[in-house]
């Protein structure tokens, strides 16, 4: 399922480039389930860059290894 997770706005000349540093908490791979509790679940995550859905430019992925973690508090600094 692709979700739009969080974006930065940079605009930039014809020709030129930018770095751009983003960061993708963990609280935005967490979801509720079925007992109502935020978990993050492992397997891979595909991250996808572009100036639209349509026009993806990088591509690139990461692995949750651990088991299905329940996420004990709304910012998600702990895992259990």
């Amino acid at each position: 399922m692709r979700q739009l997770k969080g974006f930065k706005r940079v605009s930039l000349d014809p020709q030129e480039r930018a770095i751009v540093h983003f960061k993708v908490p963990l609280s935005a791979l967490g979801f509720l389930d079925r007992d109502m509790r935020w978990v993050l679940e492992s397997g891979e995550y595909v991250v996808e860059v572009g100036s639209s859905s349509s026009e993806i430019k990088v591509l690139d992925s990461f692995e949750v290894v651990r088991e299905k973690a329940v996420i004990r508090n709304e910012f998600f600094s702990e895992i259990c």
